[in-house]
């Protein structure tokens, strides 16, 4: 059986949309990205909070991993007026399967503001376009209103079996 051949090479993720500038994460995002997993409110839905040693760590492998060509995992920085608002990730990108994980992050001064929904709309429209045999989906905790709501409005799909997951293909 052949394996799928997977368009993932990192500097194809640099986009910009209305608002934000979206690009693979760098050295120079360490604060950005410590700060949000070290962040109670944000982590009461995705994992444990992280310890600042533990996140430093965390970014160091983040970084190595975006750098991966083709990757498996990539963090995109988003950025709006040169102001960091959050990260989008993919994850557990399978050429098998022809599935990928993607999720959200968004600092404190990113949230309400349609940002999460705007980076996660380009994003999967990219990687959907470039890859058009796979199927992304998203794991949210089910009291996390906020998130379902945002993956509603870029087209993800709940997934009949499983009230954590949300699923969306390309050309949604």
């Amino acid at each position: 059986m052949e394996e799928l051949k997977l368009e993932a090479n990192p500097q194809r993720f640099q986009l910009q949309t209305t608002r934000l500038t979206i690009r693979p994460l760098a050295d120079r995002d360490r604060l950005m990205y410590c700060s949000l997993y070290t962040d109670p409110e944000l982590m009461q839905f995705i994992a444990p909070v992280m310890t600042m040693e533990s996140a430093q760590h965390s970014f160091d492998i983040a970084v190595r991993l975006s750098k991966q060509q083709p990757f498996k995992r990539l963090f995109l920085a988003l950025y709006q007026h040169n102001v960091a608002v959050g990260m989008v990730g993919l994850s557990a990108v399978n050429p098998t399967l022809k599935q990928a994980e993607i999720g959200v992050l968004l600092a404190k001064t990113g949230r309400g503001q349609g940002f999460g929904q705007e980076a996660l709309d380009a994003v999967c429209r990219l990687f959907l376009q470039l890859n058009p045999e796979f199927s992304l989906y998203t794991d949210i905790d089910p009291g996390n209103a906020a998130a379902q709501h945002m993956v509603l409005q870029v087209g993800f799909k709940p997934d009949s079996q499983n009230d954590r997951l949300f699923w969306r293909k390309s050309g949604n």
